[in-house]
């Protein structure tokens, strides 16, 4: 089980990071230098002008990170498997019996 966690998580982390940085790079800093003029600190910018600004890339990296989970348990599955579906596919293809993965 580790192995299948270790994969989802090495996967969808660094796609999460980028994309997140992305934002981050984004966020105006016109807007930032008008709300620090107006006396907000530090806490109060963020929560209320990077977190807004940041949050569809936030949300797109998640959207994206479901399907990249999936990816990483599966091959987390076939790579650190001693038994089950990652193993029978795995000596299929040892054993050139491709029938075994569709039964």
């Amino acid at each position: 089980m580790s192995s299948k966690i270790a994969m989802a998580v090495a996967i969808t982390s660094v796609i999460t990071t980028l994309t997140t940085y992305n934002g981050l790079k984004q966020v105006d800093s016109d807007l930032i230098r008008m709300i620090y003029s107006l006396g907000a600190s530090r806490f109060q910018v963020f929560t209320k002008v990077v977190v807004p600004w940041t949050m569809p890339s936030i949300i797109s990296a998640l959207r994206i990170n479901i399907g990249l989970a999936l990816t990483g348990a599966i091959v987390g599955e076939y790579i650190g498997s001693t038994n089950g579906i990652g193993r029978m596919i795995f000596y299929a293809g040892q054993t050139y019996e491709i029938s075994l993965i569709w039964e």
